[in-house]
C-alpha cells in the first residue's frame, strides 16, 4: 500500500510516515502543495497512491488545490483529511473535498490513522474493481468524522521524502 502525506510540519509528517512504515504502508511526504501535486503527477508513472492524508491547514488554500488535483487525476482516491481548527467541524470538508472519506482532528492518533488508511484504501480498491467489472459507479464512498484529540502543529521544511515499509527512508 502506498500513501501520500501532505503535512506542512515536516517533523510531524516524518513521524506519521515512519509509523505507517512499521505497519507495512509506504508513505511519501510532501510539505507544500506544489510538491504534493508533483508527487501526484509522478504517481501516474510510478504507481498510483492508495490514499492521500491531507492536512487542511496548508497555507494559501493549498489543501483545496491538492484535493482538487488529486480528484482530477484519480476520482477514486480516498482522501483522509486532518485539521487542527474548527472551521471544518460542521462537516464543510465533505462539501469542499469530494473524495474526503473522513476527518481526523489534530493530532490524530497514529493507530487511528493506520486504521483509516487501511479501511478506505481497501474500500476504494474494492469499489474500483466492482465498478470496472460492472460498469457501475458506486459514488464517493463512506465518510466519517473522528476526533483525534487536541493540539497544534507548525513548522516547515523538507519535502518529497518517502518512507518505505520496513522503515528505510528514500528521497
Amino acid at each position: 500500500m502506498k500513501v501520500l502525506i501532505v503535512e506542512q510540519n515536516a517533523d510531524l509528517g516524518r513521524i506519521w510516515a515512519r509509523f505507517l512504515a512499521r505497519h507495512g504502508i509506504a508513505a511519501q511526504l510532501a510539505t507544500y502543495a506544489a510538491d504534493a501535486c508533483a508527487a501526484l503527477d509522478a504517481s501516474r508513472l510510478t504507481g498510483r497512491f492508495d490514499a492521500l492524508v491531507l492536512q487542511m491547514g496548508l497555507p494559501d488554500g493549498g489543501a483545496l488545490r491538492v484535493s482538487d488535483y488529486a480528484t482530477f487525476l484519480d476520482p477514486d482516491l480516498p482522501i483522509i483529511t486532518v485539521t487542527g481548527g474548527d472551521f471544518f467541524s460542521g462537516g464543510a470538508v465533505f462539501e469542499l473535498v469530494p473524495n474526503a472519506r473522513t476527518m481526523l482532528s489534530m493530532p490524530p492518533r497514529p493507530d487511528d490513522l493506520v486504521a483509516m488508511i487501511e479501511h478506505y484504501a481497501k474500500s476504494s480498491a474494492s469499489a474500483a474493481r466492482r465498478g470496472q467489472a460492472s460498469g457501475v459507479d458506486d459514488g464517493p464512498g463512506e465518510r466519517d468524522v473522528h476526533d483525534g484529540g487536541n493540539g497544534g502543529n507548525g513548522g516547515n521544511g523538507g519535502n518529497g521524502e518517502t518512507v518505505e515499509a520496513g522503515d528505510r527512508a528514500v528521497g
